[in-house]
């Protein structure tokens, strides 16, 4: 599938429903398959869930949250950042009101050996890639997310994510 999507025989959007269920019934075999290989080949990877993402609902969130913890500790140093890289962060509960981190992302804060990484990873997914209206609107409620992010007691974890986002 990445294969062909990489030769553009085929496009992720249009393989949104097999993402979908492949994530839901083999989220572990298909983690591992879309981290395999290089800097350049997870990053094509994220891509492919990214765009999926763009068109209906983003597939890897069909992964429970313990499942995806339990497989990032298999390989901290990447998978942490790799996950922060895929998985939903925030959403809006509803048009009305702020964004909200979604309960994963602390753990892969606090998890992760290299808290900059994942806050890295997480960060450059606050600039929005589909809006309506203003985007520095857009952009502005979410960088709000900043002031509510929470990453726990370990002071290395707090230097390095508020180094960063300051």
């Amino acid at each position: 599938m990445k294969a062909a999507i990489g030769r553009h025989e085929a496009y992720a959007w249009e393989l949104d429903d097999l993402l979908r269920a492949l994530f839901k019934t083999q989220p572990v075999v298909m983690l591992n398959e879309l981290v395999v290989g290089t800097d350049k080949d997870r990053w094509k990877s994220i891509e492919i869930v990214r765009e999926t993402a763009r068109h209906r609902q983003n597939p890897v969130s069909l992964v429970p949250d313990d499942v995806m913890l339990a497989w990032c500790a298999a390989d901290p140093a990447t998978r942490y950042p790799f996950a922060a890289s895929l998985v939903l962060l925030f959403a809006r509960p509803s048009d009305k009101e702020p964004h909200e981190w979604r309960p994963i992302v602390k753990p892969l804060l606090e998890r992760a050996p290299d808290p900059a990484a994942v806050f890295n990873a997480v960060s450059g997914r606050l600039w929005p890639t589909s809006f309506s209206g203003s985007i520095a609107s857009k952009y502005e409620s979410r960088l709000q997310l900043l002031d509510r992010l929470e990453i726990g007691k370990d002071p290395q974890a707090s230097r390095s994510v508020r180094g960063r986002a300051g």
